[in-house]
This record gives C-alpha cells, structure tokens and sequence, in this order.
C-alpha cells in the first residue's frame, strides 16, 4: 500500500510548529501522518534539522512551496519609515530613562525595515509563518539578520547573530547598525554557501565575521 503523503497543509502546520518551538526553545521531534494502516514521517522525509544543526535543513518540494505571486507583500511606505522613526525615539528614551540594559527589543523589526527600504526590497506580512523575511524584485525568498552596537558604537565582529530559520531562501542580508540605529552596512551571503557555517553551531548562529567572511558588502 502507498505511503499517507503530507499535504501543503500538513507541510506549513509543521513549518509553523517548528518556528514556534524555537521562539519558545522547545524542539518538535516529528509530525507523524496517519493512514490505514501505514504512516509517514515528515522528519524522515527531511522536514527538519539534522540533529544538531542545520545541515539537513526544513525544505519544501517545488509542487508544494507557493508560488511568489501568492506570498502576501508590502512596500516599506513613508508611513512605516514615520512609524519607525517614532519606535526608535522611544526605544532609545526607554534605555536611557532605565539605564540599566534594559530595552523594547525593536532591532529586528526596524533592522528588516530599514534594510528593506536601503535595497527596495518589499516585506512578507507574515515571515513566521513564510520562513522568510522579504523578496526582491525577481521574487526570491530573502532572510535578514540584524544586529547593533550597544556597548560601542557598532556590533564586535565575534558578536553571535540570531538563530537562522530553518526554511530555504535564495540568500540572507545582515544589517548593522548603529547604537543610535543607523543603518550602516549591509551585507549578502547566499544560503547555500551559509548552510555549513551555520550548520556548524548547535544554535544555528555563526558570528558577524563568520557571515562576512563569505558575504559581500552591498550597502552603502
């Protein structure tokens, strides 16, 4: 008898349990589909990380990815560059108000926008559920990490990036930026070269000069 084949639907409730997972630190060990009487593992299939790391990443078959055209988008508007303006301000009275490490937690959201707007690149209205955080004009699937200086002015080179999703994507842009949030670079590394690096960290997050080190500069 045929194996139960997981559908799209199955495929993105999985894609959706893992990130969550990760938010929260708990790991899905696997989604099982249930037919009579056989059943199927989605993790057999290669629908998850190989254990430790991201060697044998969470990928999509080309019949079950959507294609770019259904991807829900936006431009980052002058209203949205207002809106970050605004989230910056206040972050940045908060940390001195405090003045004890404390913080909003806004860089990832204004690093993805301000790189967005730097290299015309439009956002996904919903990464946690896509995997990714942008597409380009040719409608490739784009990671961004962001990272800012704190203690200086800029990030440390040996400063550690976030955990990288385990989704495909054509390449990854990391943006640093200032302690007064100035967009100041931007690098680009493709995720094929990038999987072993990161597939190297148990937490999947190599350091900005491992990034850099097979990235190229493309901003300013």
């Amino acid at each position: 008898m045929l194996e139960p084949t997981p559908s799209e639907a199955d495929i993105k409730i999985t894609r959706d349990l893992i990130r969550a997972g990760q938010l929260i630190q708990i790991e899905v060990l696997d989604h099982i589909i249930v037919g009579n009487p056989n059943h199927t593992s989605l993790r057999s299939l290669g629908f998850f990380y190989a254990s430790g790391g991201i060697a044998g990443a969470f990928k999509i078959g080309n019949s079950m990815a959507m294609k770019p055209s259904e991807i829900k988008t936006l431009a980052v508007s002058d209203a949205i560059m207002d809106a970050v303006a605004s989230a910056i301000k206040a972050e940045l009275v908060y940390q001195r108000a405090t003045n004890c490490g404390r913080k909003f937690g806004v860089t990832g959201e204004v690093g993805e926008i301000l790189v967005c707007r730097a290299l015309n690149l439009k956002m996904v209205e919903d990464p946690r559920s896509e995997g990714f955080d942008a597409m380009d004009a040719e409608g490739c699937c784009v990671q961004i990490k962001t990272r800012r200086g704190e203690s200086g002015d800029l990030p440390k080179d040996g400063g550690r990036l976030s955990r990288f999703s385990a989704h495909e994507c054509k390449y990854v842009l990391l943006g640093i930026l200032s302690k007064e949030y100035k967009l100041v670079g931007v690098w680009k590394a493709d995720f094929v070269q990038l999987k072993p690096i990161i597939g190297r960290h148990k937490r999947a997050n190599p350091t900005i000069r491992q990034f850099k080190s097979i990235g190229v500069q493309v901003y300013p």
